[in-house]
């Protein structure tokens, strides 16, 4: 394998780290939104 065939693979995972990161995030957001939502719900009831 030559040089410039290692530094696609690097770049390839970097590039993969990041969409799974982000991946992740939104994931994150998506499931925290609604529990925020309830809290907010709860807190306007009492």
């Amino acid at each position: 394998m030559n040089k410039t065939n290692i530094q696609n693979q690097n770049r390839n995972k970097n590039h993969h780290l990041i969409v799974v990161s982000i991946a992740i995030v939104v994931a994150l957001a998506l499931i925290a939104s609604p529990i925020v939502a309830m809290d907010d719900a709860f807190a306007t009831k009492k």
